[in-house]
């Protein structure tokens, strides 16, 4: 992928899965679930 991809090259590859948090959770909360994201997809465990 590249910076002057076209949006749907780049909407294609990410996939169509959606992920939230809520209003209330810090950047923190976001960051840590998406490394619990991360390790559920490469199998690692979370550390």
């Amino acid at each position: 992928m590249k910076l002057h991809d076209p949006v749907e090259l780049i909407l294609n590859q990410k996939g169509s899965t959606v992920h939230s948090i809520s209003p209330e959770a810090t950047v923190y909360d976001a960051l840590r679930k998406i490394r619990q994201l991360e390790n559920n997809i490469t199998g690692k465990c979370p550390a």
